[in-house]
């Protein structure tokens, strides 16, 4: 506040009167609006710091380390991120074919045993089929499998005709034989046979992936639709679509880890594959191909 000065006001009333008049007079310059200042508050540290002396009438500045109680900044309420975007699911007939494609692929591809790579390997020419061994009661099945084949094999040029037994002539063999002379009609025929198993075909094919001949054993310890079951599949199987799959429980090609399926049909989709295998598909294929194909012709 700035000094007031009071030596014009001493008056010819008296010493008593004119220190009534100054108090007043006091007492008016202290409340007369807008003549006061708001008094700042004194900094301890002001006289003994320079720092402190240039920080005048504003906040005082922070000690090193702490936090400045008036330069906090407001509170900002926190906001969720945005969940990372997810692909809409595709149609279900989009789905669908991606599962009978990767069906397609693992059944097509390269034999379960033996065999090198990933390869499509199948008939081109007509198949004589000669049972080598077996009863007339356990061929049955086999009979009613041909005419089912042959509905795509004969417009493809490849029939499945059934000849005489025992002729040694014949491309496809077929032994209903017990499990345990499998391993030596292998050896006998110069195949290697894979012990565990209850059904079992193999085949030969030259450099371009053309089957040209082929052996099927039957074990005779299966009964009923066991039996139906594997003389359907080993027959099917060695006309190229060589491989099992856990997709499709209906179909031939089923099995699940060591359980088989028990398909004792064809079904729309097995029929399905095999004249497409058959009319579009040819010897020497690879995944990429077989691919081509299946997005180009599979309807």
């Amino acid at each position: 506040m700035g000094a007031l000065v009071f030596d014009d006001l001493w008056c010819d009333a008296g010493p008593m009167a004119s220190r009534w008049l100054l108090m007043a007079v006091l007492l008016s310059a202290c409340c007369v609006p807008g003549r006061s200042e708001p008094r700042a508050e004194r900094d301890p540290a002001a006289s003994a710091s320079p720092e402190a002396a240039r920080t005048g009438r504003g906040p005082r500045a922070p000690a090193v380390g702490s936090s400045p109680r008036f330069l906090r900044p407001p509170r900002v309420a926190p906001t969720a991120s945005a969940p990372p975007a997810v692909p809409p699911p595709a149609p279900p007939e989009q789905e669908d074919r991606r599962k009978v494609r990767q069906w397609v692929e693992t059944v097509a591809l390269g034999p379960e045993f033996g065999g090198s790579g990933k390869i499509v390997a199948r008939w081109t020419r007509p198949i004589r089929l000669s049972v080598m061994k077996g009863d007339q009661d356990v061929r049955k099945d086999m009979l009613d499998l041909i005419p089912a084949l042959n509905e795509t094999l004969r417009p493809a040029g490849a029939p499945l005709t059934v000849v005489g037994d025992r002729d040694p002539t014949a491309e496809m063999k077929v032994y209903f034989a017990p499990l345990a002379e499998f391993d030596a009609i292998s050896k006998a025929n110069g195949f290697s046979y894979v012990k565990g198993n209850w059904g079992y075909f193999y085949t030969f094919w030259n450099n371009q992936r053309q089957i040209e001949r082929a052996y099927v054993l039957i074990a005779t310890e299966l009964k009923g639709p066991k039996l139906r079951h594997f003389t359907f599949e080993e027959v099917t199987q060695a006309l190229g679509l060589s491989n099992d799959s856990e997709l499709f429980p209906d179909s031939i090609f089923y099995s699940n880890g060591k359980e088989g399926g028990a398909a004792t049909e064809l079904s729309p989709l097995d029929r399905k594959l095999l004249s497409f295998f058959y009319t579009r598909v040819q010897p020497g294929f690879d995944r990429g191909r077989l691919g081509a194909a299946f997005d180009a012709h599979w309807r």
